[in-house]
């Protein structure tokens, strides 16, 4: 799998871009654009430019799809996180409603709380969230639970199998450690990344992963076994990393959208307020080519995990 990173620029300054993933197999190479473009408020009107860079670049790899999440909300609902509004004449209205690809994630919407109009004020955001999650948290504080980010190889591969732990036992697939985890390093070392950990009598019992970008955390997963000891580690381990990154400023802390029923009531319980995404457009850029990718669909969805690994 290749990426691709496509910028507009203006008197030397980057004012937007796309980050691009190029998935391969065999014969076929798609182009996807999980969440993009992105780019400055103020400079909303090149987005259509960087779609149609976006296409033409497809195009010249030789690729058979292209698929483009536009960070662009359902309702008349704004946020600083989304592009405000985009012509009815754009090139992105020229592409298929919805995805023909779905061994890439890609995010439907935000999940968030809204640490700005909270004044990045501890107290006011205690005081937002629910108080389930507020009774949950002070019960795990009385806990002898230590939190702290991640950073060493060793206790970033003890919490990332809890990630695999949790994933097994609700049924779903993660990237393989071993693949996954240098890349992990190598954005904690840049600072794009943090690894959150909650540790009790010298074990990871609980972690987080967060992506740090346009000026919000993005949760990305977490896993934990606080059942195993009788200890509420779920909201704390949140709570404790509002304070690690509060002091930062960041606009907002998006949980992002999706997963299970529970998983879903879990991140409501923060009073986090969802912002949907409108579908992923695609474009057919060689039509025999994905006519023989849509014959062996059945097959590869039979075989996910496999293809995952082939594609990565």
């Amino acid at each position: 799998m290749d990426y691709n990173v496509l910028l507009a620029t203006q008197n030397d300054s980057i004012i937007g871009g796309v980050g691009i993933v190029i998935p391969k197999f065999l014969i076929f190479k798609f182009l996807i654009v999980p969440c993009g473009p992105i780019v400055l408020l103020e400079h909303e009107e090149i987005i259509d430019k960087l779609l149609s860079e976006t296409i033409k670049h497809a195009k010249k790899l030789n690729c058979c799809y292209a698929q483009i999440m536009l960070p662009l909300l359902k309702s008349n609902n704004q946020s600083d996180f989304t592009i405000s509004k985009i012509n009815k004449s754009s090139l992105f209205y020229t592409g298929i409603r919805g995805s023909q690809f779905k061994f890439i994630t890609v995010p439907n919407g935000l999940k968030i709380i809204n640490f700005k109009e909270l004044d990045f004020n501890m107290e006011s955001i205690k005081k937002y969230i629910s108080s389930d999650a507020r009774r949950n948290i002070k019960i795990s504080q009385k806990s002898n639970i230590n939190f702290r980010d991640l950073t060493t190889l060793e206790d970033i591969s003890e919490a990332y199998n809890l990630f695999i732990q949790n994933a097994k036992s609700k049924n779903y697939s993660i990237r393989d450690k071993k693949t996954f985890l240098p890349h992990i390093k190598s954005m904690i070392e840049k600072g794009t990344c943090v690894f959150f950990g909650a540790i009790y009598q010298d074990k990871i019992i609980g972690a987080s992963l967060y992506l740090i970008a346009g000026k919000r955390i993005t949760y990305i997963m977490g896993g934990n076994i606080g059942h195993e000891y009788n200890l509420r580690v779920g909201h704390n381990i949140h709570w404790q990393a509002f304070n690690f990154f509060i002091k930062t400023k960041p606009y907002a802390y998006d949980f992002t959208p999706g997963g299970p029923t529970s998983v879903k009531k879990f991140k409501s319980s923060f009073n986090s307020v969802d912002f949907n995404f409108i579908e992923p457009k695609h474009w057919i850029l060689n039509k025999p080519l994905f006519y023989i990718f849509k014959n062996l669909y059945p097959f590869l969805q039979k075989h996910k995990k496999l293809i995952s690994k082939i594609l990565k």
